[in-house]
């Protein structure tokens, strides 16, 4: 289990970091983000992705995920309203921001230092896009959310 795809509270899609990713394993989280991403564009949804676990990237996984960002169809990126990364460490904070430079047309990923303020973020992403998210869908992504980053965050 290196990345969790989790979409069970959708409009909230959940990625779950473990502290080994693997090319292999982000291909896949790339392929799965694409089918989320053609369902909506199908359903005419839109959704917030919410990243949890270990923030730590090898120099290797950096550079294919701005690789994989830079070239995801533009139509799929389109319904990604917002993306949030819990990250704790200033440190990974910085690799973020330069993984934006990689890939400045790719979706912003704003930090959130908790899985909560992760899900506030969304939610508020959310509203602001016009979409209404009953509150036991955002109960049920704030508490996975919650679990999933307890189980793979770095101890």
């Amino acid at each position: 289990m290196a990345i969790v795809v989790d979409e069970d509270a959708y409009p909230f899609v959940l990625q779950g970091f473990a502290h080994t990713k693997g090319e292999p394993a982000l291909h896949e989280l790339f392929a799965r983000m694409s089918v989320i991403a053609k369902r909506a564009i199908g359903n005419d949804t839109v959704h917030v992705v919410v990243a949890v676990g270990d923030e730590r990237f090898t120099a290797a996984e950096r550079k294919l995920l701005a690789e994989q960002m830079a070239i995801a169809p533009k139509d799929e990126v389109a319904r990604v309203v917002g993306a949030f990364a819990v990250i704790e460490s200033s440190f990974a904070r910085g690799v973020l921001t330069a993984l934006r430079w990689l890939s400045p047309d790719s979706i912003p990923v704003v930090t959130a230092s908790t899985p909560d303020e992760a899900i506030d973020l969304g939610l508020a992403r959310l509203t602001a896009h016009g979409v209404a998210v009953p509150a036991t869908v955002s109960g049920s992504a704030r508490a996975a959310a919650k679990k999933l980053h307890a189980a793979l965050r770095p101890r």
